[in-house]
């Protein structure tokens, strides 16, 4: 397969609201038949590197890249200290 993904991240407040100060480090995982193959936020300035499981939010948001090694559920899962932690899942196929 070759399934790409971008799986965006959006940090948001009681009311699901994107909130643009929101800086916080967002934890990638997968289950499933793919890997994280980038992440990034848009920060110009931003210098971490890209091919890391983990990414600073910029303006409340962050992406991660996804592609698919074999067909079948892939689950993204997302982890950020002091936040829900949420996941996704999609059918590569």
């Amino acid at each position: 397969p070759d399934d790409v993904a971008h799986v965006t991240v959006e940090i948001v407040d009681a009311n699901g609201v994107v909130v643009p100060t929101a800086g916080n480090l967002a934890h990638f995982s997968v289950v499933g038949g793919a890997e994280i193959i980038g992440v990034e936020n848009c920060c110009p300035y931003d210098l971490m590197n890209c091919k890391l499981k983990e990414r600073k939010a910029f303006n409340g948001l962050c992406l991660a890249i996804v592609q698919a090694t074999e067909s079948g559920k892939i689950v993204v899962k997302t982890e950020s200290e002091g936040l829900q932690s949420s996941e996704i899942s999609i059918q590569a196929e």
